[in-house]
């Protein structure tokens, strides 16, 4: 039976001159030829890194062997794929024996990664070619022996070309190399500004939200306490300026958030006779028609809410002060229509309309930011729903959303509208910020909660301990600027025997919180919180506690 091979010594013994190097550059065997190529014995190089065994030839200012090598054996590293440099003059130190110094040498050298079965780099096998002698022969210029002559065949002449596109290739490459760090730092620097605004968004979502949130709570409050007509009409007027505030901060973060590549669509079955319920429900003056339907579509249901609200709000602002909204299956597609008969669009700014702050001005247009359409075009690449307009100068124009349509169907979500009696329920609210705490509070108790507030955990449970056992908790997602919200309601419900219905009341609306607030089955509102939904949210979790 053969004997097995001992790879190593078969290494060691190849006639051609190889090093190899782990993935430190240092030296972990090599061939016997190789030792006598350089002058070298095998115990004084391995275990040691390449680069001490063989520096530079500090008398020759020129030498870049050190450089080149390494830019060779960091590129084969990184992308693990060999590398072959060209003719490299890398001169080697003489023995103490011989003389000591450095003897000039040339070497042709190819680097070759060796992977495992998963990929990872092994080691680099380091092969090279002696070539001293042939380039003493090119450098000699001007040759005038005979047999020199014979020498430089047309072969020869062949490899000396050879040499000099090599030696180009590798100036190519060592610009190549200066290029892709530049690049890798201009990624690093585009990946650090991307982050940073990303926390920017975290924070001007939150701490820009809380005020509206308190806001808008505190005037439903007032209006429910209100029976002059003329203080009635001036509360009318701040809603709507409170209304077009918060429209306005939701269009320039929802715009932000596209541009930063942060909006992650949450795609599910939904009924879109729902979406376009809430839409009508803000347009309650004749301006906006909504046609039934019965479609049931696969997508976000939220983005395609936004990407809906604002091409209505632009036809009524800019299309005569009335929409149509209409849809019909085509395909396996719906075919979401929002018409005006206004002015019409013309051909050249058909493009236009949908970048940042663009508005056509026509006379008796309201005012806007120009950002609606710009958000819908924006939602339509995130959810990879096609957006079109159709209009001609004088007929109108047509605004049409192609979304996928659902295989299933989904059950309406709609409530009824109205505020909801919470006939006595215990209540607790806990925030750690005062005014948002006492604005929910104040609205719950208008909905005939009994509600007690608490800054803290800790004031939370000293209610608990006075034996205080709320049927549902209002728990703010930040506390102490960090989002520990959950973690706290589900503390507080296992003190009592029968736990509350939890209702988590959230600013912060990144990809990674909302997927947190999905993940702990609480009930969850965004801020600003509106008081119907507010009330709609606190009715549905009393009665599916009883």
């Amino acid at each position: 039976m053969a004997q097995p091979l001992d790879f190593q010594t078969v290494f060691r013994n190849v006639p051609d001159l190889y090093l190899l190097l782990d993935a430190d550059f240092v030296i972990a065997d090599v061939s016997a030829a190789y030792l006598r190529a350089t002058m070298t014995e095998r115990e004084a190089i391995v275990g040691r890194n390449i680069f001490d065994v063989f520096p530079d030839n500090p008398d020759d200012s020129d030498a870049d062997g050190v450089r080149n090598l390494r830019t060779s054996l960091e590129r084969v590293r990184r992308t693990k794929a060999p590398d072959a440099m060209a003719v490299q003059k890398y001169d080697i130190p003489r023995p103490d024996s011989e003389g000591g110094g450095f003897e000039e040498r040339y070497w042709s050298p190819v680097n070759t990664p060796i992977l495992d079965e998963c990929g990872d780099l092994l080691c680099i096998v380091h092969r090279v070619e002696d070539v001293t002698g042939y380039m003493r022969l090119l450098q000699e210029g001007q040759i005038k022996s005979a047999k020199t002559d014979a020498l430089l065949s047309e072969k020869e002449q062949i490899e000396a070309e050879i040499i000099r596109r090599a030696h180009e290739v590798q100036d190519a490459n060592r610009r190549l190399d200066a290029a892709n760090i530049e690049l890798e730092n201009l990624y690093r620097a585009a990946r650090d500004a991307e982050l940073a605004k990303s926390r920017f968004l975290a924070v001007a979502s939150h701490d820009m939200r809380q005020p509206l949130h308190a806001l808008t709570l505190y005037l439903a409050a007032l209006a429910r306490r209100v029976d002059n007509e003329e203080a009635r009409d001036i509360l009318a007027k701040m809603e709507r300026a409170t209304e077009s505030m918060i429209t306005m901060f939701g269009t320039l973060l929802d715009l932000a958030r596209i541009q930063a590549g942060v909006v992650n669509p949450e795609i599910a079955p939904f009924a879109l006779q729902d979406v376009f319920e809430c839409i009508a429900a803000e347009h309650t003056q004749g301006e906006l028609d909504v046609q039934p339907t019965t479609i049931t579509l696969y997508s976000d249901a939220a983005l395609i809410e936004r990407a809906l609200r604002n091409l209505v709000t632009n036809a009524i602002k800019h299309g005569g002060g009335k929409a149509r909204l209409s849809a019909q299956a085509v395909g396996d597609r719906a075919e979401i229509v929002v018409a005006d008969n206004g002015p019409g669009i013309a051909k050249e700014d058909q493009a236009r309309i949908f970048e940042d702050f663009v508005r056509i001005e026509r006379r008796g247009a309201s005012g806007g930011l120009g950002l609606g359409l710009s958000i819908v075009k924006g939602i339509s690449a995130a959810l990879d729903v096609p957006v079109e307009v159709e209009s001609e100068p004088g007929r109108g124009a047509r605004f049409i959303l192609r979304p996928r349509l659902s295989a299933v169907a989904a059950a309406s979500e709609r409530a009824n509208d109205d505020v909801a009696s919470l006939n006595g329920a215990p209540a607790l609210v806990v925030d750690d910020d005062a005014t948002a705490r006492e604005a929910v509070a104040a609205a719950l108790a208008d909905m005939g909660a009994e509600v007690r507030t608490a800054g803290s955990e800790a004031e939370a449970e000293a209610h608990l301990a006075e034996g205080f056992a709320p049927r549902l908790l209002v728990m703010d997602l930040r506390i102490d600027n960090e989002l520990r919200g959950i973690d706290i309601a589900r503390r507080l419900c296992a003190r009592l025997a029968k736990p509350p219905r939890v209702v988590v009341v959230t600013a912060d609306t990144a990809a990674d919180t909302l997927a947190m607030l999905r993940n702990s089955r609480f009930a969850w509102l965004i801020k600003p919180v509106n008081p119907r939904d507010l009330s709609r949210m606190a009715a549905v979790q009393l009665a599916a506690g009883r």
